[in-house]
């Protein structure tokens, strides 16, 4: 038997973490003013040469970390804590136990997907308690990260083993003597589930797994095929592109906290970027989308340099980076005007793909802005919310809307389909309410006039209101199983309880 809490310590070097211990409120600075101290600092002999040998610490750690830990290959930033579950599996005797405190994300994030897959296909996970850190039991931790009580036991899975016996979204040691806590969770429905990932969702009771299963035949897992995210800049590595003082010609650049549900201008830009910089930074990555789209080395799409065309000249959709399931709401998804550069709070939509034209030059081809629309609709809707949050903690990316169960129609499939074009038109008519001119060349898709566009609070809730009794239905939900899911937005119901009253 193992009993432990390991540490939870991310491996990777970072400025942020090093330059506190001089400068208290460096985490908190301008990327401008971060720059200066650093400069500052580093003008030091004792502090430059701390931080060169912190870095290569770093370095050489994370080398061995990846060769000596195959679970843990390719799972992105390394964490301490995974490495020692790795360790620590290894140590069992058959029949032994792993008994460890640790972040819940183990059963949940992409990262630890390798040491999932080793668990359930090698032993049994035979009991996994998470908890909400809102009650301070660890104080040194912020309030709303999760932890778990997990066991582990070092015996062959069977086909008649006994239901995990999961808690979710414990906040008292005290909650697990109590029966109606835990949820039985068998190792098939897991793999149903999360095919690909073997993880957890975090019910909240025995009533989610019917819902959720009801969910996940509804559709497919949403494909790459149909809409793919990626990022545009990044806000450390190319912060030298940004400005703080906008002048006329400059681009503004988005971050995740300037966009909200349907609206793009839910805070006023912080950085601007200038055009010609701002394509000179692609300028060598469209050249490698191009020539990976079109199947050539890299050099060979060198000589269509000519037929580049950017992100930013295209109307895309993006989702927020910092996404929290126990706030207001989880995926928050909108539209985003051409011509404005994109930080990587903010996860975008692929625009465009490179294709051969009949006279073997080179063009490209628009993701369809009606696919955007329904999408938007779809991922901004409250049933698909609630499934998220069995997912997300603290951060959304795309690998989580690839889990997601999602209808994938084409255009002409979106018009035909009454409750699917009326989808996309009220996403239509609800960006519009935020800005006409932003995306008035979308009107004509459903000859949407600016009289049309709803002008009050109340009519932008009831197009809201629709799409989410929409989306219920077209997964199947009861009016039960609606409600069921609306009782577990909390944070809504707290902030604009007027909206959920609409649904009811």
């Amino acid at each position: 038997m193992i009993v432990g809490n390991p540490p939870w310590d991310k491996t990777k070097f970072s400025d942020t973490d090093f330059f506190p211990q001089y400068h208290s409120n460096y985490r908190s600075l301008k990327n401008t003013e971060k720059a200066a101290v650093q400069k500052r600092l580093l003008e030091s002999t004792h502090i430059a040469a701390a931080y060169q040998s912190v870095q290569h610490d770093a370095e050489v750690a994370n080398n061995y970390y990846k060769s000596a830990y195959p679970l843990n290959r390719g799972a992105g930033d390394g964490n301490l804590f995974r490495f020692f579950v790795e360790r620590n599996l290894g140590l069992l005797n058959a029949g032994g136990s792993l008994n460890y405190v640790l972040p819940s994300a183990l059963m949940f994030e992409e990262g630890s997907m390798g040491l999932r897959l080793h668990i359930f296909n090698q032993a049994q996970l035979r009991f996994f308690h998470s908890f909400e850190n809102n009650k301070g039991i660890f104080q040194d931790v912020h309030r709303s990260y999760k932890f778990a009580l997990m066991q582990v036991v070092n015996t062959p899975p069977t086909a008649d083993q006994a239901p995990i016996d999961t808690a979710f979204y414990v906040l008292d040691a005290a909650d697990l003597q109590r029966p109606e806590t835990h949820v039985p969770y068998p190792l098939d429905t897991v793999k149903a589930l999360s095919p690909e990932q073997w993880a957890l969702m975090e019910l909240r009771d025995g009533t989610d797994l019917p819902i959720l299963q009801k969910c996940y035949s509804a559709f497919p897992s949403l494909s790459p095929n149909w809409l793919d995210f990626r990022n545009e800049l990044h806000m450390t590595s190319d912060k030298e592109l940004f400005i703080e003082q906008t002048i006329q010609g400059l681009l503004p650049l988005y971050e995740g906290k300037m966009i909200w549900q349907y609206s793009h201008v839910f805070e006023e830009p912080q950085y601007w970027v200038n055009p010609q910089a701002f394509d000179a930074r692609l300028h060598s990555k469209e050249l490698y989308r191009m020539a990976q789209d079109l199947g050539v080395p890299k050099a060979e799409a060198g000589k269509h340099a000519s037929a580049v065309r950017y992100d930013r000249e295209f109307v895309r959709l993006g989702f927020r980076d910092i996404a929290r399931d126990t706030d207001e709401r989880t995926l928050i998804f909108g539209l985003l005007p051409k011509n404005v550069g994109v930080g990587n709070t903010i996860n975008i939509s692929i625009p465009k793909t490179y294709l051969r034209d009949a006279k073997g030059g080179v063009t490209t081809q628009a993701t369809s802005p009606l696919r955007l629309l329904f999408a938007l609709a779809w991922f901004n809707s409250l049933p698909v919310d609630w499934l998220a949050r069995f997912m997300i903690q603290i951060h959304a990316n795309k690998t989580y809307l690839f889990r997601l169960p999602t209808p994938q129609p084409s255009d002409d499939e979106i018009l035909a389909h009454p409750d699917y074009a009326q989808l996309a038109q009220n996403a239509l008519l609800l960006s519009l309410a935020a800005s006409w001119d932003d995306f008035a060349e979308l009107a004509p898709l459903f000859n949407v006039q600016p009289g049309d566009v709803p002008s009050t609070a109340k009519a932008r809730d009831q197009l809201r209101a629709e799409n989410d009794r929409t989306v219920a239905r077209l997964y199947g939900m009861t009016d039960a199983e609606f409600a069921h899911l609306l009782r577990s937005f909390k944070g809504l119901a707290a902030k604009r309880p007027e909206y959920l009253a609409l649904l009811h």
